[in-house]
Formats: C-alpha cells, structure tokens, sequence
C-alpha cells in the first residue's frame, strides 16, 4: 500500500492523501470521496478550466472518476517535495471541486447512508463505511480471491501471441531501419508493446514469468530485426538475401557499428516501460483487499 500523508474527513469530505514514492517521481494523489449525487456537478466544476486555475490546480491533473465517485488531483513535484502548508492548499482547491457537486458525505455509510462508516482506504481508493458494509465487502472480496488462485493463464497462447509479436515487432524494426537507415527509440517501445499486448491477450492473466518471456522475445525481436536489415543491406550490395550468412555477419556488425549496440540499449528501454504496463495490468487482474484505517 501506498504511503499516506492523510485519511481521515475533512470538511465533512471522506478523503485520503496518498504519497507513491520516488519510483513514481514522488506524486502525490489526493481523493476526495462523492456521493452519487454529487458526480455530476463535481465533472462541470473540473471541466471549468478557469475555475480549477483560480483555486491554484493544474486543470490537466484533476478528474472525476464516475465509477469510484471520487475527485483525484496528482501532483508532480518538480524539484522538491511540497510542505504540509502546499498539501493543505491543494487539499483545499479539491475539496472545493468536490463541493461544488453537491452536499458533502458527512459522516453516513456511503453504501446504507443509514449506520455512521469510518473512513478507510480500500485497495488505494478512500471508503466510508459502516461494520455491516465493511465486513459484506471484505467476505465478497475473499471469495474472488479464492476464484483467482486457482485461475491459470493460458501458457499456450501465450507463448503463441508472444511469439507473433516477436515476428511483427522484428518485421517493424527491420522495415523501419531499411527505409531510414536509422534507429528510432520510440520504435523499440512498439516493438516491446506488440509483444507484451499479444502475450498477455494469449494468455488472459498476466504473471511474473510471463513478464519475463515478454523481456526475451522483445530483445529477441530486435535481433532479428536487425539480422533482417544486414541482409537486406546485403542484398543491395548484389549478394543476394541471405539470412544465414547476416547471421554470421552479424557478430562483427555490433564490434565495428554504435548503433546495432544503441538498439539493445532502446529495446531495454521499451522492456522497462511494457514490462511496467504488464506488473499494472497484473495487479489489476488480481483480486485484492488492502485495508488502511
């Protein structure tokens, strides 16, 4: 779970201030919890861009999430973490978003509105909850837990789905290469995102192991890549197309030429940002009850 720098209500508002560590460039995520009748009002007042400004927020960073029935802000530090007096102010220019949709929580259940809830953060999402509701959720909460640990990916059609990438992603190096005689480090994240869209579609559910075959077959699609556009450079000097003899080649093509060296440093590049989006993906297929009170 994600640090906190506060949980509690503040003005009558349920809200959660989250802290997501050096790793997410220190952003700090503010939620503040609607009520259903609320969403409405609370989407116009983010959508009034002069508005969001005069309360000191970026207007790109504020949303409301219907489905949650939250506000969230994100703030990005640029140099420095903010002091509690910055959080506060933030704080404030949120709650009054949040505001601006309709009555506030209070202190009732969000789900009764009846009993008196207590504000806990569930899974990384800020909840007011009476006993009766909290404990329904938690035993819905286990029993899709139970269901997912006996879930298995579909190793096949994983490999499957990973290996079809791995051809596309060394068709698209290869082709961009020959055409431009150059190395574009955006293609080597598309390389790495065509293998790691496919494999985890083959497989269903995404899992540590799988996040590494995504890892080999993308490094190994920009081999390829690269053997196909050796023998196509071969082939345009009059020798023909010939795989074998670019694999031969290829060994002294890294020793004297950067740039076959700089497409194994982008294609880690492109494993890092994919190999990211699959551990999201991951914990978003994984069924999960954390609990901060």
């Amino acid at each position: 779970m994600n640090g906190l720098w506060m949980l509690g209500r503040y003005r009558d508002h349920p809200v959660a201030v989250r802290d997501l560590g050096q790793m997410q460039g220190g952003q700090l995520v503010f939620q503040v919890l609607l009520t259903q009748e609320a969403v409405p009002g609370a989407s116009a007042a983010v959508s009034d861009k002069e508005r969001v400004k005069a309360l000191d927020l970026k207007p790109g960073f504020l949303r409301v999430d219907p489905n949650a029935r939250e506000v969230i802000y994100t703030h990005t530090p640029a140099f420095r973490a903010p002091k509690p007096e910055d959080v506060t102010r933030m704080l404030d220019g949120v709650v009054a978003i949040a505001a601006e949709g309709g009555p506030a929580l209070g202190t009732m259940c969000e789900e009764c509105h009846a009993a008196p809830g207590e504000v806990r953060v569930i899974n990384d999402m800020p909840t007011q909850l009476c006993e009766a509701d909290f404990a329904r959720i938690g035993a819905a909460s286990g029993m899709q837990m139970a269901a997912a640990g006996v879930a298995k990916p579909d190793y096949g059609r994983a490999i499957a789905g990973g290996l079809l990438g791995m051809f596309l992603g060394a068709a698209l190096w290869a082709g961009i290469g020959i055409a431009t005689e150059r190395i574009f480090s955006l293609v080597a994240i598309a390389v790495a995102a065509i293998v790691g869209i496919l494999l985890a579609k083959g497989a269903g559910r995404v899992t540590w192991p799988l996040i590494g075959v995504m890892a080999v077959f993308a490094i190994l699609a920009v081999v390829l890549g690269d053997i196909i556009w050796i023998a196509a450079l071969i082939a345009s000097l009059g020798g023909g197309f010939d795989l074998g003899l670019a694999i031969q080649v290829y060994p002294l093509a890294i020793g004297e030429d950067s740039s076959f060296a700089l497409s194994y440093f982008f294609a880690l590049i492109g494993v890092f940002i994919i190999g990211r989006w699959m551990m999201g993906a991951k914990k978003a297929q994984t069924p999960r009850f954390e609990v901060v009170s």
